[in-house]
Protein backbone atom coordinates (compact mmCIF):
# COMPACT_ATOMS: atom_id res chain seq x y z
CA UNK A 1 0.00 0.00 0.00
CA UNK A 2 1.35 3.50 -0.97
CA UNK A 3 0.61 6.97 0.40
CA UNK A 4 -1.54 8.96 -2.00
CA UNK A 5 0.23 12.20 -1.00
CA UNK A 6 3.96 11.42 -1.00
CA UNK A 7 4.00 8.07 -2.77
CA UNK A 8 5.98 6.33 -0.09
CA UNK A 9 5.33 2.64 0.53
CA UNK A 10 3.36 2.03 3.68
CA UNK A 11 2.54 -0.93 5.85
CA UNK A 12 -0.70 -2.66 4.92
CA UNK A 13 -2.09 -2.05 8.42
CA UNK A 14 -1.02 1.63 8.68
CA UNK A 15 -3.67 4.25 9.33
CA UNK A 16 -1.49 7.33 8.60
CA UNK A 17 1.59 7.94 6.38
CA UNK A 18 4.70 7.91 8.56
CA UNK A 19 6.43 10.30 6.12
CA UNK A 20 3.91 13.05 5.52
CA UNK A 21 1.17 12.21 8.05
CA UNK A 22 -1.59 11.91 5.45
CA UNK A 23 -4.60 9.74 6.48
CA UNK A 24 -4.61 6.52 4.59
CA UNK A 25 -7.77 5.91 2.46
CA UNK A 26 -8.16 2.33 3.68
CA UNK A 27 -8.55 3.65 7.21
CA UNK A 28 -11.63 5.69 6.20
CA UNK A 29 -13.08 2.67 4.48
CA UNK A 30 -12.37 0.72 7.63
CA UNK A 31 -14.13 3.34 9.73
CA UNK A 32 -17.10 3.36 7.37
CA UNK A 33 -17.30 -0.42 7.34
CA UNK A 34 -17.03 -0.96 11.10
CA UNK A 35 -20.51 0.39 12.04
CA UNK A 36 -22.07 -1.79 9.41
CA UNK A 37 -20.24 -4.77 10.82
CA UNK A 38 -21.34 -3.75 14.33
CA UNK A 39 -24.98 -3.39 13.24
CA UNK A 40 -24.89 -6.78 11.61
CA UNK A 41 -23.32 -8.26 14.73
CA UNK A 42 -25.88 -6.58 16.94
CA UNK A 43 -28.71 -7.83 14.71
CA UNK A 44 -27.34 -11.30 14.93
CA UNK A 45 -27.06 -10.91 18.67
CA UNK A 46 -30.61 -9.53 18.85
CA UNK A 47 -31.86 -12.44 16.74
CA UNK A 48 -30.13 -14.83 19.10
CA UNK A 49 -31.65 -13.02 22.09
CA UNK A 50 -35.11 -13.09 20.50
CA UNK A 51 -34.80 -16.78 19.75
CA UNK A 52 -33.77 -17.40 23.33
CA UNK A 53 -36.65 -15.23 24.55
CA UNK A 54 -39.16 -17.08 22.39
CA UNK A 55 -37.79 -20.41 23.62
CA UNK A 56 -38.03 -19.21 27.19
CA UNK A 57 -41.56 -17.92 26.54
CA UNK A 58 -42.59 -21.27 25.07
CA UNK A 59 -41.06 -22.99 28.07
CA UNK A 60 -42.91 -20.71 30.49
CA UNK A 61 -46.13 -21.15 28.52
CA UNK A 62 -45.77 -24.93 28.68
CA UNK A 63 -45.10 -24.72 32.40
CA UNK A 64 -48.14 -22.47 32.88
CA UNK A 65 -50.34 -24.87 30.89
CA UNK A 66 -49.06 -27.75 33.02
CA UNK A 67 -49.77 -25.75 36.17
CA UNK A 68 -53.29 -24.90 34.96
CA UNK A 69 -53.95 -28.55 34.19
CA UNK A 70 -52.73 -29.53 37.65
CA UNK A 71 -54.92 -26.87 39.22
CA UNK A 72 -57.93 -28.10 37.26
CA UNK A 73 -57.25 -31.66 38.44
CA UNK A 74 -56.86 -30.41 41.99
CA UNK A 75 -60.09 -28.43 41.63
CA UNK A 76 -61.91 -31.54 40.43
CA UNK A 77 -60.51 -33.55 43.35
CA UNK A 78 -61.51 -30.80 45.76
CA UNK A 79 -64.97 -30.73 44.21
CA UNK A 80 -65.32 -34.48 44.66
CA UNK A 81 -64.06 -34.22 48.24
CA UNK A 82 -66.44 -31.31 48.81
CA UNK A 83 -69.34 -33.36 47.50
CA UNK A 84 -68.35 -36.21 49.80
CA UNK A 85 -68.08 -33.80 52.73
CA UNK A 86 -71.43 -32.28 51.83
CA UNK A 87 -72.94 -35.76 51.66
CA UNK A 88 -71.51 -36.62 55.07
CA UNK A 89 -72.62 -33.28 56.49
CA UNK A 90 -76.09 -33.86 55.05
CA UNK A 91 -76.27 -37.18 56.87
CA UNK A 92 -75.16 -35.49 60.07
CA UNK A 93 -77.74 -32.74 59.60
CA UNK A 94 -80.45 -35.36 59.01
CA UNK A 95 -79.44 -37.14 62.20
CA UNK A 96 -79.43 -33.86 64.10
CA UNK A 97 -82.90 -33.04 62.80
CA UNK A 98 -84.16 -36.44 63.97
CA UNK A 99 -82.46 -36.31 67.34
CA UNK A 100 -82.55 -32.58 68.10
CA UNK A 101 -84.09 -31.81 71.50
CA UNK A 102 -87.61 -30.36 71.14
CA UNK A 103 -88.12 -26.73 71.98
CA UNK A 104 -91.00 -24.69 73.38
CA UNK A 105 -94.24 -26.55 73.99
CA UNK A 106 -92.74 -29.62 72.28
CA UNK A 107 -90.68 -30.17 75.42
CA UNK A 108 -93.85 -31.82 76.74
CA UNK A 109 -93.30 -35.39 75.59
CA UNK A 110 -96.95 -36.05 74.71
CA UNK A 111 -97.13 -32.87 72.60
CA UNK A 112 -93.87 -33.78 70.88
CA UNK A 113 -95.25 -37.25 70.12
CA UNK A 114 -98.40 -35.78 68.52
CA UNK A 115 -96.19 -33.43 66.47
CA UNK A 116 -94.06 -36.32 65.16
CA UNK A 117 -97.14 -38.47 64.61
CA UNK A 118 -98.41 -36.35 61.71
CA UNK A 119 -95.26 -36.85 59.61
CA UNK A 120 -95.46 -38.67 56.28
CA UNK A 121 -93.65 -41.80 57.41
CA UNK A 122 -96.23 -42.33 60.17
CA UNK A 123 -99.27 -42.41 57.86
CA UNK A 124 -99.83 -46.19 58.40
CA UNK A 125 -99.74 -45.68 62.17
CA UNK A 126 -102.20 -42.77 61.87
CA UNK A 127 -104.57 -44.99 59.86
CA UNK A 128 -104.40 -47.60 62.62
CA UNK A 129 -105.10 -44.99 65.31
CA UNK A 130 -108.08 -43.59 63.40
CA UNK A 131 -109.53 -47.09 63.01
CA UNK A 132 -109.10 -47.65 66.75
CA UNK A 133 -110.93 -44.40 67.46
CA UNK A 134 -113.81 -45.47 65.19
CA UNK A 135 -114.08 -48.86 66.95
CA UNK A 136 -114.02 -47.31 70.41
CA UNK A 137 -116.52 -44.66 69.32
CA UNK A 138 -118.81 -47.36 67.92
CA UNK A 139 -118.68 -49.28 71.18
CA UNK A 140 -119.50 -46.08 73.09
CA UNK A 141 -122.52 -45.52 70.86
CA UNK A 142 -123.79 -49.08 71.45
CA UNK A 143 -123.18 -49.42 75.18
CA UNK A 144 -124.19 -45.91 76.24
CA UNK A 145 -126.81 -45.23 73.54
CA UNK A 146 -125.00 -42.09 72.41
CA UNK A 147 -125.53 -40.29 69.10
CA UNK A 148 -122.88 -41.12 66.53
CA UNK A 149 -121.13 -37.74 66.80
CA UNK A 150 -120.97 -37.82 70.59
CA UNK A 151 -119.92 -41.46 70.55
CA UNK A 152 -117.02 -40.73 68.19
CA UNK A 153 -115.98 -37.71 70.26
CA UNK A 154 -116.03 -39.88 73.40
CA UNK A 155 -113.98 -42.52 71.58
CA UNK A 156 -111.45 -39.86 70.52
CA UNK A 157 -111.09 -38.54 74.06
CA UNK A 158 -110.66 -42.06 75.44
CA UNK A 159 -107.99 -42.85 72.86
CA UNK A 160 -106.10 -39.60 73.43
CA UNK A 161 -106.07 -40.47 77.12
CA UNK A 162 -104.75 -43.94 76.25
CA UNK A 163 -101.94 -42.43 74.13
CA UNK A 164 -101.01 -40.14 77.02
CA UNK A 165 -100.78 -43.22 79.23
CA UNK A 166 -98.81 -45.11 76.57
CA UNK A 167 -96.04 -42.51 76.30
CA UNK A 168 -95.84 -42.03 80.07
CA UNK A 169 -93.81 -44.04 82.61
CA UNK A 170 -97.03 -45.99 83.25
CA UNK A 171 -96.94 -47.27 79.68
CA UNK A 172 -93.32 -48.35 80.08
CA UNK A 173 -94.21 -50.13 83.33
CA UNK A 174 -97.13 -51.95 81.68
CA UNK A 175 -94.95 -53.15 78.81
CA UNK A 176 -92.24 -54.31 81.21
CA UNK A 177 -94.89 -56.26 83.07
CA UNK A 178 -96.23 -57.73 79.84
CA UNK A 179 -92.75 -58.93 78.83
CA UNK A 180 -91.84 -60.10 82.36
CA UNK A 181 -88.84 -57.75 82.42
CA UNK A 182 -87.64 -57.09 85.96
CA UNK A 183 -84.89 -55.23 87.73
CA UNK A 184 -81.62 -57.20 87.65
CA UNK A 185 -80.81 -58.64 91.07
CA UNK A 186 -78.06 -61.18 90.30
CA UNK A 187 -74.74 -59.60 91.27
CA UNK A 188 -72.74 -61.58 88.71
CA UNK A 189 -75.04 -60.37 85.96
CA UNK A 190 -74.76 -56.82 87.29
CA UNK A 191 -70.96 -57.05 87.31
CA UNK A 192 -71.01 -58.32 83.72
CA UNK A 193 -73.63 -56.10 82.12
CA UNK A 194 -73.52 -52.76 83.88
CA UNK A 195 -69.97 -51.75 82.83
CA UNK A 196 -70.96 -52.59 79.24
CA UNK A 197 -74.25 -50.71 79.60
CA UNK A 198 -72.49 -47.68 81.11
CA UNK A 199 -69.91 -47.52 78.31
CA UNK A 200 -72.57 -47.59 75.58
CA UNK A 201 -74.81 -45.20 77.51
CA UNK A 202 -72.02 -42.65 77.81
CA UNK A 203 -71.22 -42.77 74.09
CA UNK A 204 -74.91 -42.51 73.20
CA UNK A 205 -75.34 -39.43 75.42
CA UNK A 206 -72.30 -37.81 73.79
CA UNK A 207 -73.77 -38.50 70.35
CA UNK A 208 -77.20 -37.20 71.40
CA UNK A 209 -77.52 -35.35 74.73
CA UNK A 210 -81.33 -35.43 74.30
CA UNK A 211 -81.36 -39.06 75.48
CA UNK A 212 -82.76 -39.26 78.99
CA UNK A 213 -80.33 -39.17 81.91
CA UNK A 214 -82.33 -41.89 83.64
CA UNK A 215 -82.31 -44.83 81.21
CA UNK A 216 -82.50 -48.14 83.09
CA UNK A 217 -81.88 -51.73 82.07
CA UNK A 218 -84.20 -54.65 82.86
CA UNK A 219 -84.09 -58.37 82.06
CA UNK A 220 -86.41 -61.31 81.49
CA UNK A 221 -85.71 -65.04 81.45
CA UNK A 222 -85.96 -65.72 77.71
CA UNK A 223 -83.11 -67.81 76.29
CA UNK A 224 -83.11 -66.16 72.88
CA UNK A 225 -80.53 -63.31 72.74
CA UNK A 226 -82.55 -60.16 72.29
CA UNK A 227 -83.21 -56.63 73.55
CA UNK A 228 -85.74 -53.86 73.03
CA UNK A 229 -86.21 -50.25 74.10
CA UNK A 230 -89.49 -48.65 75.05
CA UNK A 231 -90.66 -45.22 76.09
CA UNK A 232 -87.84 -42.86 77.03
CA UNK A 233 -86.07 -44.63 79.89
CA UNK A 234 -86.32 -48.40 79.43
CA UNK A 235 -84.08 -50.97 77.77
CA UNK A 236 -84.99 -54.63 78.29
CA UNK A 237 -82.61 -57.51 77.57
CA UNK A 238 -83.05 -61.27 77.69
CA UNK A 239 -81.01 -63.69 79.76
CA UNK A 240 -79.89 -65.23 76.48
CA UNK A 241 -77.96 -62.06 75.70
CA UNK A 242 -75.42 -63.07 78.37
CA UNK A 243 -74.26 -65.90 76.11
CA UNK A 244 -72.82 -63.41 73.62
CA UNK A 245 -69.38 -61.75 73.67
CA UNK A 246 -69.11 -58.23 75.07
CA UNK A 247 -68.72 -56.55 71.65
CA UNK A 248 -71.99 -58.05 70.44
CA UNK A 249 -73.82 -57.03 73.62
CA UNK A 250 -72.49 -53.49 73.19
CA UNK A 251 -73.70 -53.44 69.58
CA UNK A 252 -77.18 -54.64 70.59
CA UNK A 253 -77.43 -52.05 73.38
CA UNK A 254 -76.17 -49.29 71.05
CA UNK A 255 -78.91 -50.26 68.60
CA UNK A 256 -81.53 -49.86 71.32
CA UNK A 257 -80.07 -46.51 72.34
CA UNK A 258 -80.51 -45.58 68.67
CA UNK A 259 -84.26 -46.12 69.11
CA UNK A 260 -84.23 -43.89 72.19
CA UNK A 261 -82.19 -41.30 70.30
CA UNK A 262 -84.64 -41.17 67.41
CA UNK A 263 -87.62 -41.21 69.80
CA UNK A 264 -89.41 -43.93 67.85
CA UNK A 265 -89.84 -46.26 70.85
CA UNK A 266 -93.25 -44.86 71.69
CA UNK A 267 -94.62 -46.18 68.37
CA UNK A 268 -94.85 -49.74 69.67
CA UNK A 269 -96.19 -48.50 73.00
CA UNK A 270 -99.06 -46.74 71.21
CA UNK A 271 -99.82 -49.86 69.16
CA UNK A 272 -99.62 -52.00 72.29
CA UNK A 273 -101.90 -49.72 74.33
CA UNK A 274 -104.32 -49.41 71.40
CA UNK A 275 -104.48 -53.19 71.08
CA UNK A 276 -104.94 -53.45 74.83
CA UNK A 277 -107.96 -51.13 74.76
CA UNK A 278 -109.54 -53.06 71.90
CA UNK A 279 -108.70 -56.29 73.73
CA UNK A 280 -110.38 -55.03 76.90
CA UNK A 281 -113.48 -54.05 74.95
CA UNK A 282 -113.48 -57.49 73.36
CA UNK A 283 -113.14 -59.14 76.77
CA UNK A 284 -116.01 -57.01 78.11
CA UNK A 285 -118.14 -58.16 75.20
CA UNK A 286 -117.12 -61.76 75.88
CA UNK A 287 -118.04 -61.27 79.53
CA UNK A 288 -121.44 -60.00 78.43
CA UNK A 289 -121.91 -63.11 76.26
CA UNK A 290 -120.94 -65.36 79.17
CA UNK A 291 -123.37 -63.57 81.50
CA UNK A 292 -126.08 -63.90 78.86
CA UNK A 293 -125.31 -67.64 78.59
CA UNK A 294 -125.53 -68.08 82.36
CA UNK A 295 -128.86 -66.24 82.49
CA UNK A 296 -130.29 -68.29 79.63
CA UNK A 297 -129.12 -71.49 81.29
CA UNK A 298 -130.89 -70.51 84.53
CA UNK A 299 -134.02 -69.65 82.56
CA UNK A 300 -133.93 -73.05 80.82
CA UNK A 301 -133.60 -74.83 84.16
CA UNK A 302 -136.42 -72.81 85.71
CA UNK A 303 -138.71 -73.35 82.73
CA UNK A 304 -138.17 -77.12 82.90
CA UNK A 305 -140.32 -77.87 79.85
CA UNK A 306 -139.90 -79.06 76.31
CA UNK A 307 -138.61 -75.67 75.21
CA UNK A 308 -135.85 -75.66 77.80
CA UNK A 309 -133.57 -77.81 75.67
CA UNK A 310 -133.81 -75.39 72.73
CA UNK A 311 -133.13 -72.40 74.98
CA UNK A 312 -130.10 -74.18 76.41
CA UNK A 313 -128.77 -75.18 72.98
CA UNK A 314 -129.28 -71.67 71.65
CA UNK A 315 -127.45 -70.21 74.65
CA UNK A 316 -124.44 -72.54 74.33
CA UNK A 317 -124.19 -72.27 70.55
CA UNK A 318 -124.45 -68.46 70.53
CA UNK A 319 -121.85 -68.25 73.29
CA UNK A 320 -119.42 -70.51 71.40
CA UNK A 321 -119.86 -68.73 68.05
CA UNK A 322 -119.64 -65.26 69.61
CA UNK A 323 -116.45 -66.04 71.53
CA UNK A 324 -114.91 -67.64 68.43
CA UNK A 325 -115.68 -64.59 66.30
CA UNK A 326 -114.47 -62.11 68.92
CA UNK A 327 -111.18 -63.95 69.48
CA UNK A 328 -110.61 -64.19 65.73
CA UNK A 329 -111.28 -60.48 65.21
CA UNK A 330 -108.98 -59.55 68.08
CA UNK A 331 -106.16 -61.66 66.62
CA UNK A 332 -106.69 -60.14 63.17
CA UNK A 333 -106.78 -56.63 64.61
CA UNK A 334 -103.54 -57.10 66.53
CA UNK A 335 -101.83 -58.41 63.41
CA UNK A 336 -103.27 -55.55 61.34
CA UNK A 337 -101.81 -53.04 63.79
CA UNK A 338 -98.36 -54.56 63.31
CA UNK A 339 -98.72 -54.72 59.52
CA UNK A 340 -99.76 -51.06 59.28
CA UNK A 341 -96.68 -50.00 61.23
CA UNK A 342 -94.20 -52.44 59.65
CA UNK A 343 -92.82 -50.03 57.04
CA UNK A 344 -92.13 -47.32 59.59
CA UNK A 345 -90.65 -49.91 61.95
CA UNK A 346 -88.25 -51.29 59.33
CA UNK A 347 -86.90 -47.84 58.52
CA UNK A 348 -86.46 -47.16 62.24
CA UNK A 349 -84.47 -50.39 62.56
CA UNK A 350 -82.09 -49.30 59.80
CA UNK A 351 -81.62 -45.93 61.50
CA UNK A 352 -80.93 -47.62 64.83
CA UNK A 353 -78.35 -49.88 63.11
CA UNK A 354 -76.67 -46.76 61.72
CA UNK A 355 -76.59 -45.20 65.20
CA UNK A 356 -74.86 -48.30 66.56
CA UNK A 357 -72.29 -48.02 63.77
CA UNK A 358 -71.73 -44.33 64.51
CA UNK A 359 -70.93 -45.19 68.11
CA UNK A 360 -68.23 -47.59 66.85
CA UNK A 361 -70.00 -50.93 67.26
CA UNK A 362 -70.60 -51.81 63.62
CA UNK A 363 -68.37 -54.91 63.56
CA UNK A 364 -70.03 -56.26 66.69
CA UNK A 365 -73.45 -55.58 65.16
CA UNK A 366 -72.61 -57.71 62.11
CA UNK A 367 -71.45 -60.64 64.25
CA UNK A 368 -74.55 -60.21 66.45
CA UNK A 369 -76.82 -60.50 63.42
CA UNK A 370 -74.89 -63.53 62.20
CA UNK A 371 -75.31 -65.13 65.62
CA UNK A 372 -79.05 -64.39 65.60
CA UNK A 373 -79.35 -66.27 62.32
CA UNK A 374 -77.73 -69.37 63.82
CA UNK A 375 -79.46 -69.65 67.20
CA UNK A 376 -82.10 -72.33 67.61
CA UNK A 377 -84.04 -70.47 70.29
CA UNK A 378 -86.70 -68.21 68.80
CA UNK A 379 -88.43 -65.29 70.54
CA UNK A 380 -91.87 -65.89 72.01
CA UNK A 381 -94.75 -63.74 73.19
CA UNK A 382 -94.36 -60.00 72.70
CA UNK A 383 -90.72 -60.43 71.67
CA UNK A 384 -91.95 -62.53 68.74
CA UNK A 385 -94.32 -59.72 67.76
CA UNK A 386 -91.45 -57.26 67.95
CA UNK A 387 -89.29 -59.49 65.75
CA UNK A 388 -91.98 -59.73 63.07
CA UNK A 389 -91.73 -56.07 62.12
CA UNK A 390 -87.92 -56.11 61.78
CA UNK A 391 -86.24 -56.06 58.35
CA UNK A 392 -84.65 -59.17 56.87
CA UNK A 393 -81.42 -59.93 58.76
CA UNK A 394 -79.39 -60.46 55.57
CA UNK A 395 -80.38 -56.98 54.36
CA UNK A 396 -79.40 -55.47 57.69
CA UNK A 397 -76.01 -57.18 57.57
CA UNK A 398 -75.45 -55.92 54.01
CA UNK A 399 -76.35 -52.35 55.00
CA UNK A 400 -74.07 -52.34 58.03
CA UNK A 401 -71.17 -53.78 56.00
CA UNK A 402 -71.74 -51.14 53.32
CA UNK A 403 -71.77 -48.43 55.99
CA UNK A 404 -68.50 -49.71 57.45
CA UNK A 405 -66.87 -49.85 54.00
CA UNK A 406 -67.87 -46.25 53.23
CA UNK A 407 -66.58 -44.90 56.53
CA UNK A 408 -63.17 -46.62 56.71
Amino acid sequence: MYCVNCGQKLDDHANFCCYCGTKVASFEKKIQSEPILNVETECEQEDTVLEDAFAELEKVTAEEETAVALKENEAEEVAVESNEVIAVESKEITIKEITAPPEGIRQIYFVDFLYRLVKKENIPLCIYLVLNVLIIGGVMCVFFALPVLWGMLAGLLVYIASIAVAVSPVGEMLLRYQTACKKIQNQQVIDRLYPIFSEVYEKARIANPAISKDVRMFMNDEKCPNAFATGRRTICVTAGLLSLPDDQIKAALAHEFGHLSHRDTDRFLVVYIGNTIILLLGRLFQLGVIIFDVIMTIVAVVMNNEDSIFVLLFSKLSRWLTLFVINGLLAIWSRLGLLLTNKTSRENEYLADAFSCQLGFGEGLVTFFEWIQKVEEKPVGLFAALAQDHPDTDKRIARVQNYLAMNR
